[in-house]
């Protein structure tokens, strides 16, 4: 039978048997002298016998004690190749039946052992198959999974909390991470202490710091307990991380729309409302003079700013639910060409010049009204917010992987960077005052924001202080764009 080289053979057993033998088998044999000197009175006679006698109980014992010790060091093997890897690897490989050729009690330890050995294989294969799913799962789940232990130690992480709190660095390093380390946000180490010692979940809304991307983000945190299966002690505390910033966002951009909203429809209301109870107190008086027709003018021109603000709600209200598209081949210089005559007289009163520049593109397949609408805002912004003599760019092209570009180009005072992440929310105004006495509803920009998005194409801003803004409009390469 193979028996491993590497496998610690037991000395210690094989010399205690052997010892046991061989002071039995001498003890036998002096006994059995003293009982022939006894009966014979002689013993001289036995002195060769006796040495045979010897040597031989030597050679007895150290076989029997080898073949009492040598299936114990193959199970003290197979017991080793069975708790422990590095112990497998030093001592090698093991036979699945060692003790085949042996008897008794010893091919019964063996067939414990190969049973041991199937269970452990079984319970192994089946932790790492639940542990693989367990990871796919943690991995795919959207939210920071986290659990800590009671002195604030991280014990488990998925990978989405990695990416959203833990550096790289961090992560290869072997030193232990506390809680301490990751967050600086006393509410939830209150809230962590709560749990640790109270022994209930709770939830809390956390304001925090994206620490690999610099962004600040809403998080829904809830921490709950972890306890032993055995006593129902608290042995540590998980925690998901749900991101709740767009949903925050959603809300201000609703509570600001409200906000804006009403204040832009007051503001004409207001005035409606004013002057129709002075025409009608001089009606009453029967003193009406030469101010009721300015008055009149004057309701006239909020009560069509009303009538631009509701049309304008209502294009975005269709736009978002039910964006009723004609699609037609259009030639962007000469639907550009006609909107740029519709605000020529803007931009004469202003000495502007308006460029038009088609490079690579003729036609492109669009809702012609939608297209119309865009170009109006954009060029019509491009002129209202420029100085006096300035330039205004609209230049048509084509990339190479076949999308549509139209860029709308001003040389005015641009726009603030942190303003240029909520210019196409609806309502939103860089300058309230200035804007509103340019005639616009606020609601311009946001119109070609869905415009572009029911076209399966987007609309971006660049601008430097002092140099201009640049708007730019992609159409995608599936609206059948020509070039020339």
């Amino acid at each position: 039978m193979h028996f491993s080289n590497k496998a610690k053979y037991p000395w210690m057993l094989f010399a205690r048997v052997f010892l046991i033998q061989i002071v039995a088998y001498n003890l036998l044999f002096v006994g059995f002298l003293v009982f022939w000197e006894v009966i014979r009175g002689g013993v001289r006679e036995f002195y060769p016998i006796g040495f045979i006698y010897i040597f031989g109980t030597f050679f007895i014992s150290s076989l029997l004690s080898h073949l009492v010790s040598r299936p114990v060091a193959r199970i003290v093997h197979k017991a080793h190749f069975l708790s422990s890897k590095r112990l497998a690897r030093e001592l090698g490989p093991v036979d699945d039946d060692l003790l085949v050729s042996e008897f008794g009690e010893f091919a019964e330890i063996e067939n414990a052992l190969n049973k041991i050995d199937r269970k452990i294989r079984k319970s192994k294969d089946s932790f790492n198959r639940e542990k693989e799913e367990i990871q796919a799962l943690m991995g795919s789940v959207e939210d920071g999974l986290v659990s800590f232990a009671l002195d604030g130690k991280l014990m488990f992480f998925n990978s989405h909390f990695a990416r959203l709190f833990l550096k790289a660095d961090r992560i290869r390093t072997e030193e232990s991470i506390y809680i301490t380390n990751i967050f600086r946000a006393p509410e939830l180490f209150d809230a962590f202490e709560k749990v640790k010692n109270g022994g209930h979940p709770i939830k809390i809304t956390l304001y925090l710091e994206d620490l690999q991307n610099s962004f600040s983000h809403f998080y829904a945190v809830t921490l709950a307990p972890l306890r032993k299966i055995e006593d129902a002690s608290i042995y540590g505390v998980t925690s998901a991380f749900h991101d709740i910033t767009e949903i925050k966002r959603a809300e201000q951009i609703r509570i600001d729309f409200i906000g804006n909203a009403s204040h832009e429809l007051r503001t004409p209301i207001t005035t409606i409302k004013g002057y129709a109870e002075t025409i009608l107190e001089d009606l009453q008086r029967g003193s009406l003079d030469g101010d009721t027709k300015k008055f009149l003018e004057i309701i006239l021109r909020n009560a069509d700013r009303l009538t631009s603000l509701v049309e304008d709600m209502m294009e975005i209200h269709s736009l978002e639910n039910d964006p009723d598209l004609n699609f037609e081949e259009v030639s962007v210089r000469d639907i550009t060409q006609q909107v740029i005559g519709d605000l020529a007289v803007i931009a004469d009163s202003k000495k502007q010049i308006v460029d038009l520049k088609c490079e690579g593109i003729d036609l492109i397949n669009v809702d012609k009204l939608k297209l119309e609408q865009v170009l109006k805002n954009l060029i019509g912004n491009a002129i209202k917010y420029s100085d006096v003599k300035s330039q205004v760019k609209v230049i048509w092209s084509s990339e190479d992987n076949g999308n549509c570009i139209l860029r709308v180009i001003d040389n005015g005072p641009g726009i603030p960077e942190h303003h240029l992440a909520r210019l196409f929310e609806r309502f939103y105004r860089v300058d309230r005052g200035r804007s509103r006495d340019q005639g616009g509803t606020g609601l311009g920009l946001a119109i070609v924001k869905h415009i572009m998005q029911t076209h399966g194409g987007s609309v971006t801003v660049k601008s430097t202080l002092g140099v201009g803004s640049e708007f730019i409009c992609t159409f995608p390469s599936e609206l059948s764009v020509s070039r020339t």
